[in-house]
């Protein structure tokens, strides 16, 4: 489902929701954004992630009654919030990144900071329903490379041939 965004409203087209509204409760988040949304459920429930202030989170949305509980924090309390969440699959698992290093959260509410080298930076983009994320590591002096992260957190890096270095 495609989603449209403006300060903390989703506009979901197709067989979810139209028209905008507020995700959450009110007042809203001072500083919010809705990155992507999955498939209803029997219950007529979705779940909606991006971020809110300044932390990744999950918003809950009933598509029959148009209402949103969250946001919730994907981050544990014991962890600085500072990222957004970026995708989610249908089974509820969400990526994205917090503190400059990816992360996966299960639906299941474990966080788990995906494998990043030492000195590096990492950002995961999406998720699938094999909860297979893929994103990129930055390494200094070394360069960025497309990651997978496989369900374990293990990653897999896509090294650049020499014609594509040679138009980055």
């Amino acid at each position: 489902a495609a989603v449209s965004v403006g300060a903390a409203y989703a506009n979901v087209a197709g067989n979810v929701i139209e028209g905008p509204f507020a995700l959450g409760s009110s007042p809203a988040p001072l500083d919010s954004a809705a990155y992507d949304i999955n498939e209803r459920d029997a219950a007529g429930l979705a779940q909606v992630v991006g971020r809110a202030n300044v932390g990744p989170v999950l918003w809950e949305v009933n598509c029959d009654t148009l209402t949103s509980t969250g946001p919730v924090s994907l981050v544990p309390p014991n962890k600085t919030a500072h990222g957004e969440a970026l995708a989610i699959n249908d089974a509820g698992d969400a990526c994205g990144t917090n503190t400059a290093l990816a992360f996966r959260y299960t639906a299941g509410g474990v966080f788990q900071e995906l494998s990043t080298p030492r000195n590096a930076y990492s950002d995961a983009r999406d998720i699938n329903d094999l909860r297979q994320v893929v994103g990129q590591v930055y390494e200094p002096g070394k360069g960025t490379f497309g990651t997978l992260w496989k369900p374990d957190g293990s990653r897999v890096y896509w090294e650049m041939t020499a014609i594509e270095r040679d138009y980055a």
